[in-house]
């Protein structure tokens, strides 16, 4: 039985990084990712480092989100550098969709993290989707990963740290071939 579980979760690790080596751009949901899900919205410190630390590895960062009333949000990417937030989005899947076409990247080179129902389009499409763990059970039952933090408290930081490291470790590679 321990056995199994140890070929699982090498397997889980295998596959993980597989997908994490092949990204170009995280697209990041706001609310309940990048926040709390409370108004008025409160950004993690912590998560910003690491969206800074993650751009410094050539991983292109982008901000989606439903929310109309959003001029935090786009402070907050101007803050961070991030050139590339679209507020007002209804239909990620769609939009998801036509980002691939104007960056003219693969839908395996994109992470996407949500916490709710309406980014479950996007989440389907991603080649590597997140969820933070406090998402709802509809998104957690379709990602490929679940972060140990909640939205608004370090999830964007974990998967962040997650992709440096899994791009630092396929440059070594490259580089040793």
């Amino acid at each position: 039985m321990r056995f199994l579980r140890l070929k699982k979760r090498f397997c889980y690790r295998g596959m993980l990084r597989k997908r994490a080596c092949l990204i170009a751009l995280l697209i990041l949901d706001c609310d309940g990712v990048l926040t709390d899900g409370m108004l008025p919205r409160r950004f993690n410190i912590y998560d910003g480092l690491g969206i800074k630390r993650l751009v410094k590895t050539g991983i292109n960062v982008m901000f989606i989100s439903g929310s109309v009333n959003a001029e935090d949000i786009h402070l907050r990417a101007k803050d961070l550098g991030i050139k590339s937030c679209y507020t007002g989005i209804q239909n990620k899947e769609e939009a998801f969709k036509n980002l691939l076409i104007e960056k003219g990247i693969q839908s395996n080179q994109v992470a996407y993290m949500g916490d709710d129902i309406n980014d479950l389009g996007a989440i389907r499409l991603a080649g590597f989707s997140v969820a933070p763990k406090n998402a709802v059970k509809e998104v957690l039952k379709k990602v490929h990963y679940i972060t140990k933090r909640e939205g608004g408290h370090g999830a964007v930081r974990e998967i962040c740290d997650l992709l440096c490291q899994y791009h630092d470790q396929s440059k070594n590679i490259k580089k040793d071939i």
